[in-house]
């Protein structure tokens, strides 16, 4: 821990006096810096055990980064070199005998990095791991001219080319499931187009402008306020959870778009692309675009490479205006967002039908849904990828807001497949629907059909969420819904007292164990699923009863006084289970989370489960909304419609 802490530390400073040198030309910023440099190289070979959490046999990374973080930090120490590299202070004596600081920093740090990065980069593929290690020998070969490490990195199989070409859809999506992870993505391929930008070598003289790419651009059009929830991003897959309370503001503005917009704008040299991006950069700062660069952490890189600010644009093309406010569909993706008039009463709700790939959890079909300034069906999310809540829980099927079919995760067979088909989508005054399958997740177990339709309804704080979940196949269908809150209250059905133990059994009580660090059993390792490996475990001492009519659960958002109501039509057989689960840590809140069961006799299992959640705040009546028009009395006719 203490030569972590070394080693960051002089990673800092050796940034400030680089750019102290840079903009001041003193040698006695240089000179620090190169004795900081020499330091780190002396023991850079050797500093191999890689980091606590990623326990591996060495060697495993450099300086105390694991794996493919080697080439995080080594971009920033070519970074540092580069901008001293002219300074005579580099020729003096290395801690190294033998050496001045200049052969030792190249040799024993630069040179070193690159190989591991290089060499672990051969393992192949185009994932965000593999551009991370890339990128670090990009970085080596730039800046000390190996044309081998540039050429790997630009036309290599796993190199920007391909990976643009794979990895951006026709939406200008990436490809990865979790939203974290692609915007990280994002970042990391402007690592790559920074350093080619200047590059001069036999085989591009002339450099290589990524910034010209019509694809690599695709990526950078707005990418977080395109998945924009009133004001909130979505957490689907591996990322972190969202539980604070934030209305949407007048304006829409992300930190991240800005930054992207600015260096398409500024680095481009196609006149119309410099253009379309300079009307992005004037929208999102809201005609301030010098008041904005002056407060952004892109104030350092505008200072060398920003260029005049745009012309005053009023609006956004009408393209972009949907994008980002109305009904969206990222068809290749399989994401579906529905949203009422952006106003701080307004909701949204996103739907994920399309595969789970990289970060992604066992959750086709789920939901996010927002409203009152929250994510109202709080995502457990994602943080340290590998303690045992977080693949023993979090990620499970049972987790997430959907229908669990015989107590088996999603996926949990090899004949299984994710991802599905898109049946309708369609907006209009008052209404927007989305209707999608997933039929072959759970094929192993005689689904076929696993199929769930969206009515976003109304336009204002009267509006709600209309759920249609159908299943056929399996013997038992479990209805998982739970709210920012482990508040909860009961209409239409009578619960008996909290049982010992957990969803999985009076001896299984996993979700009591949790330790501070995530894990529930400190003799196991990482990566360890807790039995009976379908998160059940984690769901405490349940109540239950048994439904005769229509029935809903009420929950008490964090604030005490908004609220999230939940009817369910009656469905014949459905016991109603509440339970109480943990977060992703102790700190994180717990949830109330409540079930709607229902079992075959033997045979395949046909569910229909009809529900709808009605955000309401204190002003609004309890007995108003759906109940007081009469949703709660409904029933089923005779003829079972």
């Amino acid at each position: 821990s203490y030569n972590s802490w070394v080693v960051e530390t002089y990673q800092k400073w050796a940034d400030w006096l680089a750019f102290a040198y840079t903009i001041t030309g003193e040698e006695k910023y240089a000179e620090t810096c190169a004795v900081l440099l020499d330091a780190l190289a002396e023991i850079y070979p050797s500093c191999d055990a890689g980091s606590w959490d990623y326990p591996s046999t060495p060697p495993s990374g450099r300086l105390s980064r694991p794996w493919y973080q080697v080439a995080r930090v080594l971009v920033t120490l070519v970074d540092y070199y580069d901008q001293i590299y002219n300074s005579p202070a580099l020729d003096q004596p290395s801690f190294v005998d033998g050496l001045t600081r200049r052969e030792n920093i190249e040799t024993n740090m630069l040179k070193n990095g690159a190989w591991y990065c290089y060499e672990q980069s051969l393992a192949g593929g185009l994932n965000n791991g593999e551009a991370d290690y890339i990128r670090g020998a990009l970085s080596v070969g730039c800046l000390l001219g190996i044309e081998s490490y540039v050429d790997w990195a630009v036309d290599g199989p796993y190199g920007i080319r391909a990976s643009v070409q794979n990895n951006a859809d026709r939406d200008g999506r990436y490809y990865e499931s979790a939203l974290l992870y692609a915007i990280h993505a994002r970042s990391l391929y402007l690592t790559f187009a920074e350093p080619l930008l200047n590059y001069r070598g036999e085989r591009y003289p002339e450099g290589v402008n990524l910034y010209d790419d019509p694809d690599f651009r695709s990526f950078y059009v707005l990418p977080r306020l395109a998945v924009d929830c009133v004001g909130k991003y979505p957490r689907y897959g591996d990322s972190a959870p969202d539980t604070a309370h934030t209305l949407p503001g007048d304006t829409m503005f992300d930190a991240s778009d800005y930054s992207f917009a600015e260096h398409i704008y500024n680095r481009t040299s196609d006149p119309q692309v410099r253009h379309d991006f300079g009307m992005l950069v004037n929208w999102l700062t809201d005609g301030q675009v010098e008041k904005a660069r002056a407060s952004s952490g892109l104030a350092r890189w505008l200072l060398f490479h920003g260029k005049d600010a745009p012309a005053a644009t009023d609006t956004l093309p009408e393209r972009l205006q949907r994008m980002i406010s109305d009904t969206y569909l990222m068809g290749q993706k399989g994401v579906a967002i529905l949203r009422t008039p952006q106003s701080p009463q307004a909701q949204a709700c996103l739907l994920r039908y399309g595969p789970v790939l990289n970060h992604g959890h066992f959750d086709d079909l789920n939901i996010n849904y927002f409203g009152l300034g929250y994510e109202l069906t709080y995502d457990l999310g994602y943080s340290f990828g590998s303690t045992h809540t977080q693949v023993g829980w979090a990620k499970q099927t049972a987790a997430h807001q959907l229908v669990l079919v015989d107590e088996t995760c999603q996926l949990s067979d090899k004949s299984d497949d994710t991802g599905g088909s898109l049946h309708m989508l369609a907006a209009m005054p008052g209404m927007q629907v989305v209707d999608a399958d997933s039929n072959d997740v759970y094929r192993s177990l005689g689904v076929d059909t696993y199929r769930r339709f969206l009515a976003l309804v109304g336009d204002g704080p009267e509006s709600y969420l209309l759920d249609i979940f159908t299943v056929h196949g399996g013997t038992q269908h479990d209805y998982m819904a739970h709210a920012l809150s482990d508040q909860a209250s009961f209409e239409g059905v009578t619960l008996g007292a909290p049982e010992a133990g957990s969803l999985a059994g009076p001896d299984i009580n996993w979700g009591e164990r949790q330790q501070n660090d995530g894990d529930v059993d400190p003799t196991k390792g990482t990566y360890w699923v807790a039995p009976p490996f379908n998160g059940l475990g984690f769901m405490m001492h349940p109540q239950r009863g048994t439904a005769a009519g229509p029935w809903s659960a009420t929950w008490t958002l964090p604030d005490g006084q908004n609220h999230m109501r939940m009817t369910m039509l009656p469905e014949e057989g459905t016991e109603v289970i509440s339970t109480w689960a943990p977060g992703i840590y102790p700190p994180n809140p717990k949830a109330r989370h409540v079930v709607a069961r229902r079992r075959s006799d033997g045979g395949p299992l046909s569910s229909t489960f009809v529900s709808v959640r009605e955000p309401f705040g204190p002003m609004s009546s309890i007995s108003g909304g759906l109940q007081g028009a009469g949703l709660m009395s409904l029933a089923s006719t005779e003829d079972g419609t």
